[in-house]
């Protein structure tokens, strides 16, 4: 069984924290997941829409694996998330409360941990030998949100105006090895990687948040140095992210003048190894 943890805190620019994070088991399965959703702060009741995605979620996880042994078809469980999460929009509430990004990790039959990503965020995983691995999903401000499928013809006028690209930057350590673009569309909602825990011992979802530290000169501090510090002497146990990002957020952050701008969230998950 996998450790995991979570953790989200409001951004200096904002009054109201419109990300949610949630971790633990998959009911019935005992495989860890750990899950980041981003809400758009400039549509309404996202902080609403964040953990109505989130919940949904779970729920189809949960569903799936009392009718299945095999892997989801993730694209059919992220179709069916919004709609379980849009039965919630009770008025006053409105569909555009589900314009939030969703990130999710979670443990697979063959202890692999499979990530998922609709929106954009960051996805972190560190190898047994210390190596950083990041990859940075930029949507250039304009994220296909999974709400955009509940309205065929708002989903054909995002893609006319030109949304719908993705860059994917992967670097290890401080070194870009690898950018690509993609085009997202009707049946491409998300990005998918997949780590081994031979390979792995830990892998971690950040929203964008992550990526709005300044300094006390208002220069962006490098994605880089801010997981550095998020990971330095980061322990095992069952708060293990809460503990780092609170001593990082409440301690270190302060004394090098940094503070992140946006609202900031992230969700892990320890993965341990049969031969360690």
């Amino acid at each position: 069984m996998y450790t995991s943890d979570s953790i989200f805190t409001i951004g200096a620019d904002h009054t109201i924290c419109d990300e949610y994070a949630r971790d633990g088991q998959i009911p019935k399965s005992d495989r860890a997941f750990a899950i980041v959703s981003d809400g758009c702060s400039s549509s309404p009741d996202t902080d609403l829409g964040a953990r109505f995605l989130t919940l949904a979620l779970i729920r189809e996880l949960t569903r799936f694996y009392e009718l299945s042994s095999v892997y989801p078809n993730l694209l059919s469980v992220l179709r069916n998330v919004i709609h379980k999460a849009h039965e919630n929009c009770f008025e006053p509430l409105s569909a555009d409360c589900l314009d939030a990004t969703l990130l999710l990790a979670y443990e697979q039959e063959d202890r692999k941990v499979c990530v998922a990503v609709s929106g954009d965020g960051v996805i972190l995983a560190r190898t047994r030998t210390g190596a950083i691995h990041s990859w940075e999903l930029d949507a250039g401000n304009a994220p296909l949100y999974l709400s955009y499928i509940l309205n065929k013809e708002k989903f054909e006028e995002y893609l006319k105006l030109g949304h719908g690209k993705l860059t994917v930057t992967h670097r290890v350590d401080n070194h870009i090895v690898a950018q690509s673009e993609l085009q997202l569309g009707w049946y491409d909602l998300y990005y998918q990687l997949e780590f081994d825990p031979q390979e792995y011992d830990l892998v971690m979802l950040l929203s964008d948040g992550v990526l709005s530290f300044r300094g006390a000169d208002q220069i962006q501090v490098s994605l880089h140095s801010v997981l550095l510090r998020l990971l330095d002497n980061i322990g095992t146990d069952k708060v293990f992210l809460r503990k780092q990002c609170h001593e990082f957020l409440d301690w270190i952050c302060p004394k090098l003048g940094w503070q992140h701008t946006d609202d900031f969230s992230a969700a892990a998950i320890l993965l341990k190894s049969s031969q360690v």
